[in-house]
């Protein structure tokens, strides 16, 4: 059989929309430069009325670039990640190479709670295993797709030193126990591929998304002042409009309703149970409307509560715009806020809390589901980062792929690019703590109470092996898959997607 593993990778050509977002891309970029430029242009002509006041803007937005490149600076030095313990990462590292080895379990009659994953030994396969070539197929994302005959033992090793500990190679063989555990993944990912990598010098860099340089851009100071001003007015209107509030509990700020005549009593019954909303990266709850005002709308009897997360929302004059909250500060903030509210289970384990995430929203979801699953009443994850998150797709395709498409090109640079986000992303992502693997699904194979919405044709999730990775283990009424969606495009108006999450939500949505 071919071997597609063995062969270069070829990058997509560029689209004609390529161009087109490209000249809006560096139209907004140049915005600073040209300020510069005008700066020095006054020195030599002096401006008239009108230019004074262009001059003014000019000189705010070179000031800000300066500010904007001592902060891109200052989150360039590593920072240490605390990794799992010892057990837990070689049981994740046992899950990854287990994945696909053996047929799925049988799904039988009934069998809807939270099961068990069969422990499959790793065996050696042989390199011509369909299997064998898969996951190397998969794995080599992580060496930018190079042919994986390319791969040195150093380069692995390299890799295992980052994605097992967070440190760079030499630190973790001075250590007996990492120096072990590292030896023991290279045995099992040698198994597992059916080959043995070659001695030698590293010459494939592996990606280390938290190791390597940040990679930001910059831009406008009127680009975040109109991103913030939008922001602000739509959060005053659903206070305004909705009956929403702003309350903080532990280290996050949320926005919160809570309909009149809600009683903790009444929480515990379907048609009132509290909603919390997890939202992605971008420019924070304005890209949400939709979903929002259908929410909003729709729910009347429901409370809603909605994390507010600055670091990913392009809110660059809040204090945690580059200070992330991590899993144990989310975790416990959202604990905090939901014993508070009084919208957990009761003392028999009834009721609890609906749980709907979006993108980089679903690793906070998978937090609490890891770390307190019986909070989650019913849970709904929209274009989900955080399954298979050791294929590598989700952190190639949206930090290290050349953009080759108009959406690619705008996401990396509106979105990727940005300061709070890279730095998010870049300097406090710890992937084995970001995955929810199937065992740690609640009601994984109840479609009630488990849902997964997934686009054909989204370019930072590879969907269909997501898809596949449900499906073999049972997951099937609840994994909703549109082959012409696009991320995010479930969540716009007037899309089936939205349809569906709104009344999956209100427990009126039925598997076709």
């Amino acid at each position: 059989m071919s071997d597609p593993s063995s062969l270069p990778h070829q990058p997509p050509p560029r689209t004609s929309g390529y161009y087109i977002a490209f000249f809006l891309v560096a139209l907004v970029w140049s915005l600073t430069p040209l300020s510069w430029a005008y700066i020095l242009w006054c020195l030599y002509a002096p401006p008239s009325a009108v230019g004074q006041v262009l001059l003014i803007w000019a000189v705010l937005e070179a000031a800000f670039s300066i500010y904007h490149a001592h902060l891109a600076r200052s989150i360039q030095p590593l920072r240490p990640n605390t990794p799992d313990d010892i057990v837990t990462l070689r049981q994740s590292f046992i899950r990854v190479l287990q994945a696909g080895l053996a047929p799925a379990p049988a799904l039988q009659k009934g069998d809807l709670a939270r099961p068990e994953s069969p422990m499959e030994h790793v065996e050696r396969l042989e390199k011509d295993d369909h299997r064998a070539v898969d996951f190397r197929q998969r794995i080599r994302t992580w060496f930018r797709k190079a042919p994986w005959d390319e791969i040195t033992r150093e380069s692995m090793l390299t890799w295992l030193a980052w994605s097992c500990f967070d440190l760079p190679l030499a630190d973790c063989l001075a250590s007996s126990v990492r120096r072990t555990l590292l030896y023991e993944a290279l045995e099992l990912i040698e198994r597992r591929s059916g080959t043995i990598f070659p001695e030698g010098p590293m010459t494939v860099v592996p990606l280390r998304l938290t190791m390597d340089p940040i990679a930001v851009w910059g831009r406008p100071l009127v680009m975040y002042a109109v991103v913030g001003l939008l922001s602000y007015s739509f959060r005053v209107w659903y206070q305004v409009q909705h009956g929403f509030q702003v309350r903080r509990f532990g280290e996050i700020d949320y926005l919160l309703r809570i309909p009149e005549g809600w009683t903790p009593a009444l929480g515990q019954q379907a048609r009132h149970a509290p909603v919390v909303l997890f939202h992605g990266l971008g420019i924070g709850l304005m890209q949400y409307k939709n979903l929002l005002h259908d929410l909003a709308s729709s729910l009347p009897d429901h409370p809603l509560l909605i994390p507010l997360q600055p670091h990913i929302s392009q809110d660059i004059l809040h204090p945690q715009h580059l200070a992330p909250p991590g899993r144990k500060e989310t975790v416990s903030s959202l604990k905090t806020a939901i014993d508070a509210l009084s919208f957990g289970p009761d003392s028999s384990g009834q009721g609890g809390v609906v749980f709907l995430s979006h993108s980089n929203g679903t690793i906070a979801h998978a937090w609490m589901m890891k770390d307190h699953p019986t909070l989650l009443r019913r849970s709904c994850f929209v274009d989900p980062v955080t399954f298979c998150l050791w294929e590598g797709d989700v952190c190639y395709n949206f930090v290290y792929r050349t953009p080759s498409c108009a959406m690619e090109l705008l996401m990396w640079y509106f979105v990727g690019s940005e300061l709070g986000v890279a730095n998010a992303l870049q300097r406090h992502f710890v992937w084995s703590s970001n995955i929810l693997w199937y065992e740690e699904i609640r009601h994984a194979r109840d479609p009630a109470k488990f849902v997964v919405l997934l686009g054909g044709k989204d370019v930072i999730v590879d969907t269909e092996r997501v898809k596949r990775y449900l499906c073999a283990n049972g997951v099937r009424e609840g994994c909703v898959f549109d082959q012409e969606g696009r991320h995010g495009s479930a969540l716009l108006r007037d899309e089936k997607g939205l349809r569906t999450v709104v009344d999956w939500v209100k427990g009126e949505w039925k598997p076709e």
